[in-house]
């Protein structure tokens, strides 16, 4: 996280850096579901599309399929990062931007 020659700096600044890096990390989780949900959905439309021709099915079946993963990874992410911040001390002044 920090470089070994700043870390002796840490303690007297009374900050935390660790929530920025836990909510960076859930922001790439959340931004690398929706997307790939979307080429997922469109495989999904096309594959379907082949073999019955019904646009509306499968367009509604595609679309369904972007909205659940996208929905998915992002409520992943919010619980990651909960999980991450129980042990974060809430002594210290936090790092967020």
């Amino acid at each position: 996280m920090a470089r070994e020659e700043n870390k002796k700096y840490l303690p007297e600044l009374n900050i935390d850096v660790r929530p920025k890096y836990y909510a960076r990390s859930s922001m790439l989780l959340t931004c690398f579901g929706f997307i790939m949900a979307l080429p997922l959905g469109a495989f999904v439309f096309l594959r379907g599309l082949s073999s019955s021709g019904n646009v509306t099915l499968w367009a509604s079946i595609g679309i369904a399929t972007v909205v659940v993963i996208s929905w998915g990874t992002w409520v992943a992410s919010k619980k990651l990062f909960d999980k991450q911040m129980e042990s974060v001390e809430d002594t210290k002044d936090l790092q967020l931007d």
